[in-house]
């Protein structure tokens, strides 16, 4: 699953290959890195031990940071409703994220470790139902505040927005369920939308001279669900009319 992730962003064979192999060695006592080198070369090894490697220190590094006290600290300040003694925790709790993404990036001395760890993680959020609910907000609050600012800092949109998104569905999962009905009854209209505003762009840089050699592709998008949702608590005249918001929608 993690080497089809990475795949998806049309990445070298050698990091595909890595995320077949990143947790072989500290699954398998008997295999090495030396014997991953040999089969593989010495590219993939140092993706596979990078990320073995910096998994190990950051997982040391945020062990208790993201307990019960801490999320319902974050709880409260998304909603802007903190108390002093819970927005020393936020303040505590978001300093300390920033140091673990901060220690992962220094580990890291390869950006293909990180997209590695970033895949993997994705994976986890993605069959995180399987796991006891309180381990599944602790995973996902960790996931809100390190790993998506993580792909954020590489640019790794599609990973961000699906890691902000499976962390909101789990950290505030009413919310979650009543912005995606709210978005359900909606993307019909949106997929009108968009395929007729990318129809007209077309046409239009067809007629431009200056445009004729341009390879050009043209895509829609809808705003991530926690990004949106994020945006709505924030300002009062987007909070419980999402028709307000003028960017749900967009061409590229």
């Amino acid at each position: 699953a993690v080497a089809v992730l990475l795949a998806s962003l049309k990445v070298q064979a050698e990091l595909i290959t890595a995320g077949l192999l990143h947790d072989t060695v500290e699954d398998n006592p008997e295999i090495s890195f030396r014997d991953i080198e040999v089969l593989f070369g010495p590219c993939v090894r140092r993706i596979v031990e990078g990320e073995t490697k910096a998994s190990k220190r950051t997982k040391k590094g945020g062990r208790g940071l993201f307990s019960n006290e801490y999320a319902a600290a974050m709880y409260r300040f998304v909603f802007e409703k903190e108390e002093k003694q819970v927005s020393e925790e936020v303040a505590k709790t978001r300093q300390q994220a920033e140091n673990l993404r901060d220690m992962f990036l220094a580990m890291a001395d390869d950006y293909r470790v990180i997209l590695v760890k970033l895949a993997d993680r994705l994976h986890n959020m993605r069959t995180l139902q399987h796991m006891p609910d309180k381990k599944r907000q602790s995973i996902a609050l960790e996931t809100l505040m390190v790993f998506a600012p993580l792909a954020h800092r590489l640019g790794v949109w599609l990973f961000k927005s699906e890691l902000e998104d499976l962390s909101f569905k789990y950290l505030y999962p009413d919310e979650y369920a009543d912005l995606d009905k709210a978005l359900s009854m909606r993307r019909a209209q949106y997929s009108s939308t968009l395929s007729s505003a990318a129809q007209d762009l077309k046409d239009m840089l067809s007629q431009d001279p200056k445009m004729q050699n341009a390879q050009l592709r043209i895509t829609g998008r809808e705003k991530g669900m926690y990004a949106l949702w994020h945006k709505m608590q924030r300002k009062p005249k987007y909070q419980n009319n999402i028709d307000n918001i003028t960017d749900i929608i967009a061409l590229r």
